[in-house]
């Protein structure tokens, strides 16, 4: 049975040009696939969670990742999939804190409780039962198949995506490390090698087994999203216990954003990976919140500079007025400082009860400080009422 087969079978579940759309994204071009696929996932974001036809596509869009000999645009299906996983785990997780859906009752269902996942970014996403059922549903169909998508860590071009996805879905499975392990070894690509030992810290954080990710990342590179990323890996399974790598976080937090095909981490963005990675080593370290608020301060000034220096603004006219935006933030919605603002509000308050965080002036002069450079910034925050303290962020507070 073929895959647009498959896909007619379903009857109700698609689009009118949906079968269309895979034929071509199995049988065009690469230009063709992609333009497809793009369409096809482009559609799928934008429908109704109640009538997600996404969620029964998994198993044809499985068969055309594992079919040889064709022009598909693989990496890029796969990096639309992995987007599409991202909008479900932040449904999902939306839906326990609010306590909206019978299925938030149901906390063994969660895999992560209210837990930030390490390397996903925040996005904006509805509550749904229909997310949870769609992730679920996912999950289950990737990981029956795990030895084919392990196929796919061994092509250059479908390892990174591949390894993400096997990332989002928290697989845990002994052949995935190996796999892992396999590949960060014999990839001749130090950007796969650089996202299979991230991928592979994590879950060795996870499982709570030890890890040494200087083996792996082996020599110093000249790269310097090698040497940030060696240094979040090191804060995720030993707490950061040099000088280096919190110089070293530093450093990454002014790296630019990248492309999802080959960084899917944070959305693209190695700043956060650094700004992410940090807020667990300081949680594993169990630091003051003094302590946290002047590295923080540092942290958001060198990412705010950098950015400020490579960004660009867009001007919209509307009527009689100009509305200026930057480009980083239409293309990715949260931009890098917004990123990292966002953990080190988590850090700095996201343990807190709200009635415990108090007026303005009971916070420390550490405290103030961090936050002045979000006031002075004017980062966007859409998490601060979340953790309870954006009546701290009144620009009254801040005027010298």
């Amino acid at each position: 049975m073929g895959i647009t087969d498959r896909i007619v079978m379903e009857g109700h579940i698609y689009a009118m040009n949906l079968p269309e759309l895979f034929m071509i994204m199995e049988n065009g071009t690469k230009e063709q696939s992609l333009e497809a696929a793009n369409a096809c996932f482009d559609d799928l974001m934008l429908e109704e969670a109640s009538e997600s036809k996404a969620t029964y596509l998994i198993e044809p869009l499985l068969d055309m990742l594992f079919v040889r000999g064709k022009s598909i645009a693989k990496a890029e299906i796969m990096c639309r999939m992995n987007g599409l996983i991202i909008q479900d785990i932040a449904a999902v997780q939306r839906s326990y804190r609010e306590s909206c859906s019978s299925v938030a009752e149901d906390s063994g269902m969660n895999l992560w409780e209210d837990k930030q996942l390490f390397g996903v970014a925040p996005v904006f996403a509805a509550p749904h039962v229909q997310s949870h059922c769609r992730f679920h549903v996912w999950r289950a169909a990737a990981l029956a198949r795990i030895d084919q998508l392990l196929m796919l860590l061994e092509e250059e071009e479908t390892a990174i995506q591949s390894i993400y996805m096997l990332h989002l879905f928290q697989c845990q499975d002994k052949s995935f490390e190996d796999a892992l392990l396999e590949v960060t070894l014999n990839t001749t690509s130090w950007l796969v090698r650089v996202n299979g030992l991230m991928a592979l810290a994590d879950l060795r954080r996870r499982v709570k087994r030890p890890y040494k990710p200087n083996i792996g990342f082996g020599q110093i590179h000249t790269e310097p999203l090698y040497e940030a990323m060696r240094a979040v890996c090191a804060c995720l399974v030993e707490g950061t216990k040099t000088t280096r790598h919190w110089e070293a976080l530093i450093h990454g937090v002014a790296l630019p954003r990248m492309e999802k095909l080959v960084f899917p981490w944070m959305d693209g963005s190695p700043a956060a990976c650094c700004a992410q990675a940090a807020r667990l080593a300081m949680e594993e370290k169990e630091w003051q919140q003094q302590k946290r608020a002047a590295w923080w301060q540092s942290c958001l000034d060198q990412t705010v500079r950098f950015h400020d220096l490579r960004s660009r603004m867009v001007t919209f006219e509307f009527e009689q007025t100009e509305l200026k935006l930057d480009e980083e933030c239409l293309q990715w919605t949260w931009n890098s400082p917004m990123l990292v603002a966002d953990n080190m509000l988590m850090s700095l308050f996201g343990d807190y009860e709200q009635d415990r965080i108090g007026a303005f002036r009971e916070q420390s002069h550490e405290v103030c400080e961090a936050l002045r450079v979000i006031v002075e910034h004017a980062i966007e925050v859409p998490h601060a009422t979340r953790y309870g303290m954006r009546h701290l962020l009144h620009p009254v507070h801040y005027t010298r």
